[in-house]
């Protein structure tokens, strides 16, 4: 310091100290802001860097909370200052993220400031069809969109992890078979059941399968539409019942294994009806008859006997051309005589006969009309009532009605019908009441409901079940 004193110049000197002051951190910022989707835990995104004027400090680096700090929790930053994911990132989930990021130096200055990171795409084509994951209903092309699988609980993303089950059940529709039917005969038709497929729209393919229980699988065909058949004649007398192993698969590949029983009926002798003879104005006669049944093996001769006598003693043979419905002229008959004739068929099983026909070289009184008159014939004899069905009437009193198979029928006097069936003894009924029917011996009332494969079906009105 310089000054003046009486007139003299004075000078001092003095020490100044200066104490320091920090300087907080600056220009924070960021080597990287870009990071692929899908990458793993721990994939460094960039290096954060400050600057210092105070020549001895310290920085250090982490993320805080604040403005812009949203997506903190979905990266992680090392003091030294390196940015890394704390997870997997997904672009269609969120493309850009923001953060916010501290850096202090060792005297407690510091910055803040926020930055978005950028999450890129990555082109996702699991199942290769050109169409990106995020796009795609179907990721992992297994044919189960991923709504199907999420409801399934099937992983959408594994094309072996599918939102389906193997079909549940297979059978037949039928599984008889009548002996001596010629190889290719169809036995009956698979039917499957598949949790799946209530609509029944899946389609299955059913084959022959070896393993347990596949011993007459040889005997078989499949068709490609599921229907079985022999391959093979196939006899009652050496093997009744056979044994196949079946695989059903659906559409995904799904399958199950079965095995199944197929049985040989014996062949029965054919039934054959006799027709009453025709009878022409020229008093020429020609003897009918019908087979109703071959009995599962084919008929090889039909034709009709004929006699002057019921036990058909010196009985005359007449051959007829072979189909359902036959005739046959008659040979030279005694005028005003009486005769008998009934018809035969003979197949593999043996020979039957119809029942006894009486008739007249010459002109008769007709025997009082039966109860089934006013029914309408049809072709083979069969007549159609309007109130009692289908059905063939014989001669003795049997008949064979279409539904209700075998039945005697005695009329009661009354406009009703007394009807005995085999296993189930006496029945009335009568018009108006048919089809309800008393069955004497358990003195229910029934009702009849249906056929199915031969087999009538009632309803007890006394039990209150089908029987």
């Amino acid at each position: 310091m310089t000054g003046t004193s009486n007139g003299q110049a004075v000078s001092d000197a003095f020490d100044i100290t200066v104490d320091p002051v920090n300087d907080a951190p600056k220009n924070l910022t960021l080597s990287g802001d870009k990071v692929p989707e899908n990458e793993p835990a721990g994939t460094i995104v960039g290096n954060f860097s400050a600057t210092d004027v105070d020549a001895d400090a310290t920085l250090a680096f982490s993320l805080v909370d604040g403005n812009g700090s949203a997506a903190n929790a979905r990266f992680t930053l090392d003091a030294d200052g390196v940015l890394k994911t704390s997870g997997s990132l997904d672009f269609e989930a969120g493309s850009s993220l923001s953060i916010r990021a501290r850096v202090i130096d060792n005297a407690g200055s510091s910055q803040e400031k926020t930055f978005a990171i950028s999450v890129t795409n990555v082109v996702e084509d699991l199942d290769g069809d050109a169409i990106e994951d995020a796009f795609d209903d179907d990721d992992d092309g297994d044919g189960f969109s991923d709504a199907e699988e999420a409801a399934y609980g099937s992983d959408p993303m594994d094309a072996s992890s599918v939102a389906n089950q193997a079909p549940s059940g297979i059978a037949l529709n039928n599984s008889e078979i009548i002996e001596n039917s010629p190889a290719g005969t169809k036995i009956g038709h698979f039917l499957v059941s598949d949790p799946d497929d209530p609509n029944d729209s899946y389609t299955y393919v059913v084959a022959l399968t070896a393993g347990n229980g596949s011993a007459d699988n040889n005997r078989f065909a499949i068709d490609s539409d599921g229907s079985l058949r022999t391959s093979v004649v196939l006899d009652f007398e050496a093997n009744a019942e056979h044994s196949i192993r079946v695989r059903v698969s659906d559409q995904h590949g799904a399958f199950l294994d079965a095995v199944l029983q197929i049985s040989a009926v014996n062949a029965l002798a054919p039934i054959v009806r006799t027709l009453s003879p025709a009878i022409s104005e020229n008093g020429s006669i020609t003897f009918q008859g019908a087979v109703l049944t071959d009995g599962g093996s084919p008929v090889t001769e039909v034709g009709v006997l004929t006699s002057d006598n019921l036990r058909f003693e010196g009985a005359v043979s007449l051959a007829a051309t072979q189909s359902a419905n036959f005739s046959v002229q008659a040979s030279t008959l005694l005028p005003g005589s009486r005769y008998y004739v009934r018809a035969f068929a003979t197949n593999a099983e043996g020979t039957t006969f119809g029942a006894i026909k009486r008739f007249y070289t010459q002109e008769q009184t007709s025997p009082p009309a039966p109860w089934w008159s006013d029914a309408k014939e049809s072709a083979g004899g069969w007549r159609e009532s309007d109130w009692f069905g289908t059905f063939i009437p014989y001669d003795n009193g049997w008949l064979y009605h279409v539904d209700l198979g075998w039945l005697y029928v005695v009329q009661d006097g009354k406009n009703g019908l007394w009807a005995w069936k085999k296993n189930s003894g006496w029945h009335w009924t009568s018009k108006g009441i048919f089809p309800h029917l008393y069955r004497n011996d358990t003195k229910s009332w029934l009702y009849f409901l249906a056929s199915k494969e031969g087999q009538p079906y009632f309803y007890n009105h006394a039990t209150g079940s089908v029987e």
